[in-house]
């Protein structure tokens, strides 16, 4: 995708090199500092606001008129992932009981990973057919849907057990969270 990204921006292969290297740097740096800031906010919160960064970071890649400005908004991007990974792995670990936790810990991380493996040779072939632009609008708008969609657990219609205290029954209900998006028609 780089060499489209050089391409529709004017910019030397090299400078572009630098959108890729931005985000992970950004990610490393602040996935373990916002995973302990926000440990003791509610992880729905952490989620829905992470989501929120994601999808207005891409949005904004693909608005971007130069490399200042992707740079700019790859960093904001790389913001939202640290925030989210960190909530979403420890979910499943807080809210399984202990029996269960490498289970709902494997569905929450192997969702993660098969996304990561499927998705950069997709937005490769995104970004190679339809522009380098077209790839970071896929993402704002799955970024965007993800949050607007509601969940099994937001509903006690779809199946959930009821709430014990203050939490469901783990680990179904949490898988069926993050997993499978609650019918409109159940939740309306």
């Amino acid at each position: 995708m780089l060499p489209e990204v050089a391409r529709g921006l004017g910019a030397g292969l090299a400078d572009v090199g630098w959108v890729s290297t931005v985000f992970a740097l950004t990610y490393a740096v602040l996935a373990p500092v916002l995973g302990a800031l926000t440990d003791r906010v509610e992880r729905r919160t952490v989620l829905v606001v992470s989501l929120v960064v994601f999808a207005l970071g891409n949005a904004a890649s693909a608005l971007a008129p130069g490399l200042g400005t992707l740079l700019a908004a790859r960093v904001a991007t790389a913001a939202g992932a640290a925030l989210y990974i960190p909530a979403a792995s420890a979910s499943p670990a807080a809210l399984s009981p202990p029996e269960r936790r490498g289970r709902a810990m494997a569905v929450v991380l192997g969702g993660l990973s098969a996304a990561t493996v499927a998705g950069v040779p997709f937005g490769t072939w995104l970004a190679a057919d339809l522009g380098w632009r077209s790839t970071f609008w896929l993402l704002a708008g799955v970024g965007a849907a993800v949050r607007q969609r509601r969940s099994p657990a937001d509903c006690p219609r779809c199946g959930c057990p009821p709430r014990r205290g203050s939490r469901r029954d783990w680990p179904r209900c949490a898988i069926r969270a993050c997993c499978s998006p609650c019918s409109p028609r159940c939740c309306s």
